[in-house]
């Protein structure tokens, strides 16, 4: 758990870190009442892990590989670094026990953005509270799910660190690959399978 002062917490609340000095715990940064920021370049610098972030977070780091990472934030989720991804508990061995969590790799209070390059892999569900914006060329495994809360109408959620209308609106942009075949299991054990697709342009 990573809180709005930069504390670093376990499931059970006991601080393990402090960066509110500046200081940095496995490639991450933060920005007091801010945002947290992984900057790491070093794949093993990071940490696997379900990150709960109070707050908002930035992706900047350009690690080799695969990053097995969910990141579950109350604000904001920017990402612009060039990571491969893939949720934490679909790793053998991170598994926990119930399989929707498991597909989950980020999951924003407020809006979802993201710029990839080709090269750059996302496997699993990317949602958001408010709009959700793809830029560049990346290749998605997995879904999309915008909520479309409104700024206006005050539906951000608020904690310690500042409230940012990072989309305005929905968007993709660029020439992303996406593959949402298949059947999706969700709530452990309930299968969804896709059978439509509809895009609207305006």
């Amino acid at each position: 758990v990573f809180t709005p002062d930069c504390l670093v917490q376990n499931s059970a609340g006991v601080t393990i870190a402090n960066l509110g000095g500046g200081q940095r715990w496995h490639g991450w940064e933060c920005s007091v009442n801010g945002y947290w920021a992984m900057s790491g370049n070093v794949h093993g610098e990071l940490m696997e892990a379900f990150y709960y972030v109070k707050g908002n977070v930035k992706l900047l780091g350009n690690p080799n590989g695969t990053w097995y990472a969910t990141i579950v934030a109350e604000g904001y989720i920017d990402v612009s670094g060039n990571a491969d991804y893939k949720p934490w508990g679909s790793k053998a061995g991170n598994n926990t026990g119930d399989h929707s969590a498991n597909e989950i790799l980020f999951l924003a209070g407020n809006d979802l953005r993201i710029t990839g390059n080709p090269d750059q892999q996302f496997n699993g569900i990317l949602a958001a509270h408010m709009e959700v914006q793809v830029a560049g060329n990346p290749f998605l495994q997995g879904s999309i799910v915008a909520e479309n809360g409104l700024h206006a109408m005050g539906q951000e959620a608020t904690n310690g660190q500042a409230v940012v209308d990072l989309v305005t609106q929905n968007s993709i942009e660029g020439s992303m690959n996406m593959n949402a075949y298949g059947t999706a299991v969700i709530g452990g054990g309930n299968p969804v399978k896709v059978t439509g697709w509809r895009e609207l342009v305006h």
